[in-house]
């Protein structure tokens, strides 16, 4: 008699487990159908142009260890006429170590624009994009200058650094001298 017991109490125990896969889900309130209404086309996102690479020449990359409160400074040469809201750089994170937080300001004589990005959950050796609350409207071969800060943090994030090409300068790093290295930017336009 426990024989047939512990099998019927299988077998009604697998029967729910597999009705659980075919379960019908209890009907959505208001407040979740507003957050699962499916978009129409007049409410999909405009597509997102892909970032402009301004790629370093080729060549050996170096780390440059960025620390609380220094910062790395350049120019770009815009080759074409572009509204700027972000930008990407690429960073080391120390194995996902670093924190903090990545501050990028843009420049184009007196016009500047800001944003920063915490360095927590980055993604070592890729880009972290930071994007700009308003876009900063650049013209063709127009000189921008960008400045990029480490806040706070004890463990410092790593700037990667390569030979200088025509699109970026050389970098200074607090303003000294330059160092004819330039970092891996992308602008998102």
């Amino acid at each position: 008699m426990h024989r047939m017991t512990r099998l019927a109490v299988s077998t009604a125990l697998l029967t729910s487990l597999a009705a659980c896969g075919e379960r019908q889900h209890e009907t959505s309130t208001p407040a979740d159908a507003a957050t699962t209404t499916a978009a129409t086309p007049a409410q999909d996102p405009a597509p997102t142009a892909p970032p402009l690479e301004l790629l370093p020449a080729g060549g050996a990359a170096e780390a440059f260890p960025l620390v609380a409160g220094s910062y790395a400074s350049g120019r770009i040469a815009v080759k074409e006429s572009a509204q700027i809201t972000g930008v990407l750089v690429q960073v080391g994170n120390y194995n996902g170590t670093t924190d903090g937080e990545l501050v990028v300001e843009l420049c184009k004589q007196q016009d500047c624009v800001k944003g920063s990005k915490p360095l927590a959950g980055s993604v070592d050796n890729e880009y972290l994009e930071i994007a700009f609350a308003a876009p900063l409207e650049a013209a063709a071969q127009e000189a921008v200058t960008y400045r990029i800060s480490k806040l706070e943090g004890s463990v410092p994030v790593a700037l990667w650094l390569y030979p200088v090409t025509g699109d970026l300068s050389a970098i200074r790093i607090n303003d000294g001298d330059e160092v004819q290295r330039t970092p891996k930017i992308a602008l998102r336009r």
